[in-house]
């Protein structure tokens, strides 16, 4: 699966020949890089024309499907000669005086048996969508690995939408693919959003969207990568920004491979090839993401942008002026390697799709892997499987008979599609399952020897392997909802099936982060013994077997995490059965507020401060201060107890422990205040009279300097700038990052060492995107900058933050090396 998103729309094509030529035309030098090249191959007519050009190529996990962009869809025509010409993002950059101009569709083809593409169709429900208005962008378009997905983003002017460009996706049905769905406000803002890749498990979307803090270098516009995950209730949660290492740079085009762990996207990065180069980073098992790693074997001193790699991962495809193209990969240089099992689940007699479960389970270790569901327009399923052990598939489907079928190893020879197609028989439609007095016979010979397994209905790809693999026994499958139906089936399966039990598998994740919950607990409570059995899960999962029915209480915690309690019901027939509970639990999220009083009047004391610090963090955190309420609040990771420091102008310092134990904890701090110190003064009429003055402190009242020599800073003057020149902040946001500790603590060092000097903190942006948002993000680093001194001991009153935004640059903003110049935090001595 590949997109890509350096395109303009309305270029000749020996301009867009220049400029998208990118990738896997000049590799480094590096084991493997010959044979890619070599391997190179443009893809055949009508899938390429060489009149016009073909983009963002997307393959389904089995091959079969290629959805790409084109322009070969039609013009668009103006009478007055005035088209516009938008790129790749949908921002127009002029209206060019043309009568018109070319604008892309998507089209879709598949591979017939013979192992060439069919001709390529345009898909009419996304390009015709908005038949009253003119729709220029339709990008990235992206299909799901099971095929029955299909993202993209597009600005449709009279279709209701968010913002300017939104994120869409279409189902798969019977006659092609469905209207267009916009996929939600949790995804969608009233900006830019785009470019959508579906991880193979459907839980994460991946995506990106404008980031207004680094918008444009080196004349490319620039993203921030984010990612949403499903929701329980099947909707889409509120989407996050990947943390470092990733979105360190301008980003784009991300796409997540086949094994939900590998991401790989472009970005400028210090140190990299060209201007845009291939970066692969993995997700852990902590849910961090690993150091990217630069693709050299692919990455060239142009812009190279969005790989996708096939489910095998032995295919590479990409766009190559203008053009598509494929490669295979060298088996050492491969990324991942994972099996593509698909079929179709039919009911035997009538040959209608079935819209069921299918369950697969590790055959050495017996533990449930995954569960796919079928598409109910034809009940096709497609599931990923890494090669490294043997699965059995699995339908236990409610009036019918289970089917299993085994995948053995064998079969992961070829990155051939492996079939596994079932044809279930009705328990209804069997003669097994009727009372003696409507059987013959004959009927009863039925099972009295497993029966053969259906033969395949659709095999599109060869087996991988010749001999044919004998049928698995059909087990009998008897609800206790048909007790007339049980009592006869238990008497003729007697001899012929044994009783198994019914296993009941529970997995705990963390919501967050989606990976197993280690420290989880499960209390199971028997309805028929009464009796509650407690169990500890280290690796977040629990097998139990049972023989009898019985109806069970299921309470799932974890220390930090909300619990889940669910009731079940576990029925045991002949052939026994499976029951998957997986629970996922959120972090507990504990807040702590704290209010400081005068000891004496009650009086809230403004302008206090607190630190935080505890098991969890031995570093003293600030929490922000409310100036209307004159509360602190802050976020507390877990349970405990707390160091709390109370300072406030003119009362003794504060230290206290508090104790978090519950989602609310409240604080009232009471302070005491200051002695207050009298000296006689002398009048004229030699009177002596007492006169209040605060007792001496950390920081006396000395006369302001006007310059002071540092060594950190060189000499620091009365409206001298000096620049902050290792500050650095999450992107589009305040929040100040770890590395740029070490140079507030220098000025903090500079303000203790000179307790009169006062400074103003100084936030500039460069010109691109919008002036007030610029203005704002300036003025709310300024005050993180403030923030952070205040926490050390500064006082407030010593600091002043200021967001000049645009408006004071000390370079032109004509290229990105000026534009860096000018984004920049400064002090000046007050």
């Amino acid at each position: 699966m590949m997109i890509t998103i350096g395109f303009r729309q309305c270029l000749s094509r020996p301009v867009f020949r220049y400029l998208a030529r990118a990738v896997l035309t000049g590799l480094l030098t590096v084991p493997g890089a010959d044979a890619l090249a070599q391997g190179k191959k443009r893809m055949p007519e009508p899938l390429n024309l060489r009149e016009h050009i073909e983009y963002a190529p997307s393959v389904s996990a089995d091959g079969q499907t290629l959805i790409f962009q084109s322009d070969r869809y039609g013009l668009f025509v103006n009478a007055y000669r005035k088209v516009p010409r938008i790129n790749a993002e949908g921002d127009q950059q002029a209206v060019d005086d043309k009568l018109s101009a070319q604008f892309f569709g998507v089209y879709e083809a598949h591979l017939h048996p013979s192992g060439q593409w069919t001709r390529p169709e345009p898909i009419q429900s996304i390009n015709r969508y908005d038949s009253d208005g003119m729709t220029p962008l339709i990008g990235g378009p992206s299909i799901s690995y099971d095929g029955n997905y299909l993202f993209f983003f597009a600005n449709f002017p009279t279709k209701p939408g968010f913002g300017r460009e939104d994120i869409y996706y279409c189902v798969r049905q019977r006659d092609g693919w469905g209207p267009p769905v916009n996929a939600g406000p949790a995804i969608n803002t009233s900006g830019y959003e785009g470019f959508p890749s579906i991880s193979a498990d459907g839980r994460r979307l991946y995506f990106v969207r404008e980031n207004l803090t680094s918008r444009s270098r080196e004349g490319h516009t620039c993203y921030s990568i984010l990612v949403s995950e499903k929701g329980r209730d099947g909707q889409w949660k509120r989407p996050i920004e990947l943390p470092p290492p990733v979105n360190l740079d301008c980003e784009k085009a991300p796409r997540i491979m086949a094994d939900s762990r590998t991401l790989v996207y472009s970005s400028i990065k210090a140190g990299g090839m060209g201007d845009f180069d291939l970066y692969m980073s993995t997700m852990q098992a902590d849910g961090r993401w690993s150091e990217p790693k630069n693709l050299q074997y692919i990455n060239t001193k142009r812009s190279d942008q969005s790989v996708a790699i096939s489910a095998c991962g032995d295919l590479l495809y990409y766009v190559s002026d203008g053009d598509l193209y494929t490669t295979a990969i060298p088996e050492e240089l491969r990324p991942f390697k994972l099996a593509t099992v698909q079929g179709f689940v039919t009911d035997s007699l009538t040959g209608a799709p079935l819209p069921v479960r299918v369950v697969v389970t590790d055959v050495a270790s017996g533990s449930v892997v995954t569960t796919v569901e079928t598409n109910p327009a034809d009940g096709r399923y497609t599931v990923l499987l890494p090669i490294t052990n043997g699965y059995r598939l699995s339908v236990n489907e409610k009036e019918y008979r289970l089917m299993s079928r085994a995948v053995d190893r064998a079969a992961y020879l070829t990155c051939a599609v492996i079939p596994a197609n079932f044809r279930l028989r009705s328990i209804r439609a069997d003669p097994s399952t009727l009372p003696a007095a409507g059987r013959h016979a004959d009927d009863i010979v039925i099972v009295t020897e497993p029966p053969r397994s259906a033969a395949t209905s659709v095999e599109p790809v060869p087996p991988p392997v010749a001999a044919p693999k004998p049928a698995e026994p059909v087990v009998e499958r008897i609800r206790a909802s048909q007790p007339a139906l049980a009592d006869t089936a238990r008497l003729v399966l007697t001899d012929t099936v044994r009783r198994q039990p019914s296993v009941l598998t529970i997995k705990v994740f963390a919501m967050h982060i989606g990976q197993p919950l280690r420290s989880a607990v499960v209390a199971i409570t028997s309805t028929a013994s009464g009796k509650t059995e407690q169990f500890t899960l280290p690796d977040g999962r629990l097998e139990q077997q049972f023989t009898a029915n019985d109806d069970l209480t299921i309470e799932v915690s974890a220390p930090g995490y909300t619990s889940i309690r669910r009731t079940l019901r576990i029925d045991v027939p002949a052939g026994g059965k499976r029951y998957e509970f997986d629970a996922e639990l959120d972090a507990i999220r504990f807040f702590l507020t704290v209010r400081a009083v005068d000891s004496q009047t009650g009086q809230s004391v403004p302008n206090a401060q607190f630190r935080l610090a505890g098991p969890d963090q031995p570093e003293p955190q600030s929490l922000k201060t409310d100036a209307r309420t004159q509360q602190a609040s802050i976020h507390v990771p877990t349970k405990g107890t707390y160091q709390l420091t109370a300072l406030a102008e003119g009362y003794e310092d504060l230290s206290r422990s508090v104790t978090i134990d519950k989602a609310q904890n409240e604080v009232l701090v009471r302070l005491v205040a200051k002695p207050v110190a009298v000296v006689a003064q002398k009048t004229d009429s030699s009177a002596i009279r007492p006169t209040p003055t605060p007792a001496p402190g950390p920081e006396t009242a000395a006369a302001s300097v006007s310059a002071v020599a540092t060594k950190a800073f060189g000499v620091v003057e009365k409206g001298k700038r000096i620049r902050l020149n290792k500050l650095y902040f999450d992107q589009s946001s305040p929040v100040l990052r770890p590395e740029s500790y070490a140079e507030l603590d220098q000025l903090y060092e500079v303000l203790s060492q000179y307790p009169s000097m006062r400074i103003e903190i100084q936030g500039h942006t460069d010109n691109q995107g919008d002036f007030d948002a610029n203005v704002q993000l300036s003025r709310d680093r300024c005050q993180s900058v403030v923030d952070y001194l205040v926490g050390k001991g500064i006082r407030k009153q010593r600091l002043r933050a200021v967001g000049r935004g645009p408006t004071e640059p000390v370079a032109p903003n004509n290229n990105e090396e000026n534009r860096k110049k000018n984004r920049r935090v400064e002090f000046v001595l007050l």
